[in-house]
């Protein structure tokens, strides 16, 4: 047994001592006689986590970690907040003293930490603690001013952590944030039978962006050479329910986003004509912060009524004001009376996404080259999934 865990025992088997005794004072105040047993043997905090990611996405996975969509095996590490409580966790008292952002990472097939957490043990069926767990993948270090993911609670900070994200600018700087469900006020009865591990739930916590062609019947190639997405919110915050979490635009800050060769596209000519191709080179995703891009302004007016007695009439209308959220598109046709033509082009991209960048949803965007001659050279059209997985209860039938 190891230094550091022999401590541990020696300290949680102080606490259930102290613990013990006050219970045995309480005993000694009443005239019902109660019999005690010391606490049974206490586990190590041990986790499996699981990334909610929809099957279909693992075939885009490549072997770099950035700007790529992460699945169960090729994540890495992860941080965690753990919070000790004798009842259930309070948001305005409870502290992640027990663990305060946590490094946990895969060694081999196991996840590993240091310095190892025993779980509370009971006294005969009353659990002396309660263990709630945030996570959030990859870890960083608290403060670090060169990561996207920005930590600021301390073993000191009241309530649930307070974790944002700020998107780099660059694709390859980009990473897919992973955020876990909570995990509230649990014992070692809510360990996996199987395994003894905690099973924690992570979700992709962004709204991530591809782009693909296609080429038309009347055309012999076309060649995307820059995509830029301009004015999105870049920053974000983690904010918790009672079962799971929101990833929330926050500030006024918004950043564009540029796609070229060697930095998210492929030096790819689109020579097949109605086949649909990935534009992005393999694996790239753009991820960015969850976000509406419109904002809906309600105003009311009131009218007096026709005579001194009369009821004031109240009218309310509402109006939606979209953001301008836009593709800037450079690309190049051949065009009918000699070379290639450079075209640069602007969308909208408010219709096309209906209006939000959703978390957990997977956004690809289509590029259908045409005729330049007749003035249809590129037309745009979006499909959108769910990037996390979606589970669907099955009856069973006798």
């Amino acid at each position: 047994m190891s230094a550091d865990l022999l401590k541990n025992k020696i300290k949680m088997n102080r606490k259930y001592l102290i613990i013990l005794t006050s219970l045995i004072l309480l005993a000694s105040c009443v005239e019902t006689s109660m019999d005690f047993d010391m606490p049974e043997e206490s586990y190590e905090v041990s986790f499996s986590p699981d990334i909610s990611t929809d099957d279909s996405f693992t075939d885009y996975v490549s072997k770099t970690t950035r700007a790529t969509v992460t699945t169960n095996s090729s994540m890495k590490t992860f941080g965690v907040y753990t919070y000790e409580t004798l009842r259930n966790f309070d948001q305005s008292t409870s502290t992640p003293e027990f663990m305060c952002n946590q490094k946990v990472e895969k060694q081999s097939s196991l996840w590993v930490y240091d310095p190892i957490k025993m779980w509370p043990g009971k006294v005969g069926d009353i659990y002396i603690a309660r263990l709630s767990f945030f996570a959030y993948s990859p870890y960083a270090a608290t403060g670090d001013v060169n990561s996207p993911i920005k930590l600021t609670t301390t073993t000191q900070t009241k309530g649930c952590p307070k974790i944002s994200y700020i998107v780099p600018d660059k694709i390859k700087d980009q990473i897919d944030f992973l955020v876990a469900d909570p995990l509230y006020n649990k014992t070692m009865a809510d360990r996996d039978p199987k395994t003894k591990n905690l099973l924690v739930n992570f979700k992709h916590a962004l709204s991530s962006i591809s782009f693909t062609g296609t080429l038309n019947a009347n055309l012999d190639s076309a060649k995307v050479t820059k995509i830029i997405q301009k004015n999105f919110l870049n920053t974000g915050e983690i904010n918790y329910t009672n079962t799971s979490f929101t990833c929330d635009a926050i500030g006024t800050t918004k950043s564009d986003y540029e796609l070229e060769y060697n930095s998210g596209l492929k030096n790819l000519a689109l020579t097949q004509k109605n086949v649909t191709e990935n534009i992005m080179e393999t694996g790239q995703k753009l991820m960015v912060i969850p976000q509406n891009t419109y904002s809906v302004v309600t105003t009311t007016t009131e009218t007096p009524g026709k005579w001194p007695w009369s009821k004031p009439t109240i009218t309310t209308t509402t109006e939606t004001i979209y953001t301008s959220i836009y593709l800037e598109i450079d690309y190049y046709l051949p065009f009918s009376d000699g070379g290639p033509v450079k075209i640069i082009r602007e969308f909208n991209l408010n219709t096309l996404i209906s209006g939000s960048l959703e978390m957990g949803k997977h956004y690809t965007i289509n590029l259908t080259m045409g005729d330049i001659d007749n003035l249809t050279d590129l037309t745009v059209s979006c499909s959108i999934v769910d990037w996390n997985k979606v589970t669907v209860d099955v009856p069973t039938f006798d």
